[in-house]
């Protein structure tokens, strides 16, 4: 037999009757199979840093502005408007509200008559013309003192006015608005008592807000 008529070998042998290329095209499916959830673990790894990252950023947002230092800031602007009402108090010798004066306990927000008459523009709860409070300018409505047409408005960090309630009877008694359980009681030993509805703005959830008694 010539040499050009000896078929030429295959490269590789069936084994078992399997042919190689079909047993290799077998096992594709599953090879890629494995290399698509290894790209999708890897992109939920990736997500997962990315996310990770994005919470510490605003941990130390939240942190700067809504956290220590705004706690800070908060209390430095109830006690300002605290001490504002009780220099108009040692001044006229009542709160600063209009007629007709009430004679129980009320609750209000800084906003209208009588933050005018603190900041000294209402000459007719402040003849005197006084400036009890002076605060920065609101920026945005936030944080501050603006006017919003005829209406003098004080905000806290978060654009919200400030919740007050004034010990109208003099008892030295206001009844607590936060709910019990708490650290104060039902009761409060206060003649003025202000707080701020805090981030979330909403006066209703006391984990985040800020009173001067608490």
């Amino acid at each position: 037999m010539a040499a050009d008529d000896i078929p030429e070998k295959k490269a590789a042998v069936s084994v078992a009757g399997i042919n190689p290329d079909d047993h290799q095209k077998s096992q594709n499916p599953i090879l890629s199979g494995c290399a698509c959830l290894g790209k999708a673990m890897m992109m939920l790894m990736l997500v997962g840093f990315f996310l990770l990252v994005f919470s510490r950023l605003m941990e130390a947002y939240i942190a700067s502005d809504y956290g220590t230092e705004g706690y800070s800031k908060t209390r430095s602007a109830l006690m300002k408007i605290g001490n504002a009402i009780g220099s108009y108090q040692s001044e006229y010798k009542k709160f600063p509200l209009p007629d007709p004066y009430p004679k129980k306990d009320v609750s209000l927000r800084t906003e209208g008559a009588w933050m005018a008459a603190l900041v000294g523009t209402d000459i007719t709860l402040n003849p005197k013309g006084f400036k009890f409070l002076e605060m920065p300018a609101a920026e945005n409505g936030k944080s501050g003192v603006y006017q919003d047409k005829d209406e003098w408005v004080v905000t806290d960090l978060w654009g919200e006015k400030y919740y007050v309630v004034l010990d109208v009877d003099l008892d030295r008694i206001i009844s607590n608005p936060e709910p019990l359980p708490n650290d104060a009681g039902d009761e409060v030993n206060y003649s003025i008592m202000i707080y701020s509805s805090g981030a979330d703005r909403n006066p209703d959830t006391w984990g985040d807000n800020i009173g001067n008694w608490r």
